[in-house]
Parts: structure tokens; sequence; C-alpha cells
């Protein structure tokens, strides 16, 4: 899994940033799958053609999840488990206060 944490919102050339720096630093690589869900930044804008670069130039499949389906997406699934337990954790063990 990569990740990245920003101030900024994800556009659709942010995101194709990242992909190019996936490939350059061998993250993506010929015979990976990238799963992806239909946000309008993966899709939208120079993203259109996303899917048909990657394979043709890199060998990389791009595989969408349907809309509307979070319960295929595992990012969708690890957000929501993190969400439920941040419910219960108690915050003063960060600061070290009680």
């Amino acid at each position: 899994m990569r990740y990245r944490i920003t101030d900024t919102s994800v556009d659709a050339e942010l995101f194709s940033l990242e992909i190019e720096s996936a490939i350059a630093h061998r993250y993506l690589q010929a015979g990976d799958v990238l799963i992806l869900d239909n946000a309008a930044n993966h899709t939208g804008k120079d993203n259109t053609v996303l899917e048909e670069w990657l394979w043709t130039e890199h060998m990389v499949l791009v595989l969408f999840l349907p809309a509307r389906a979070p319960e295929w997406n595992p990012i969708e699934l690890m957000w929501n488990c993190l969400v439920q337990r941040l419910k219960y954790f108690d915050i003063s063990q960060l600061t070290g206060s009680h």
C-alpha cells in the first residue's frame, strides 16, 4: 500500500503525478494491478487515458471498482475500521495526561 498525506485536495493532476512517481520509484511495475474507485481525480481531466497509458506503456492493469460499492474497496474498509476504533480511543493516552 502506498499513501501520501497532503494538506491540499487531491485533484486529477496530483493523482497523475503520484502515479508517475510510483512508476519512477518502481512501486508500480509490469504485472501489477492497480485498483481504483471511480473518484473524479482517478478518471477526470487528463486521467481519462490513464488506464490505457498504464497498460500500453508499463503493463500495469487498472481495475475500477463498481460505483457505490464501498464493501469492495479495501481502503474504505480500513477507514471504517479506523473510525470505529477511534470512537473508543482515549485521546489522553497520546498526551500523557490522565
